[in-house]
């Protein structure tokens, strides 16, 4: 996963995770994004619910991560 706080944007912060496809490729990016003071509040939770939900899209699309893989 990814964090970007105030880098791109000022006042905003957000976290981004990739989605796989069977064959392992990177097909997409799971992104939230919210003010930059809701993410210091929340940062953790946000961070963890990005990466669930971009595993379970990436599991509908058939991708079986391996032991090694790190997400």
């Amino acid at each position: 996963y990814a964090v970007c706080d105030e880098e791109a944007v000022i006042g905003g912060s957000g976290v981004a995770a990739p989605v796989f496809d069977a064959s392992g490729e990177v097909v997409a990016a799971l992104n939230m994004a919210t003010i930059s003071p809701r993410f210091t509040a929340c940062r953790q939770r946000m961070i963890d619910a990005v990466i669930k939900h971009a595993a379970e899209l990436s599991a509908r699309l058939g991708y079986k991560p391996s032991t090694t893989d790190k997400q």
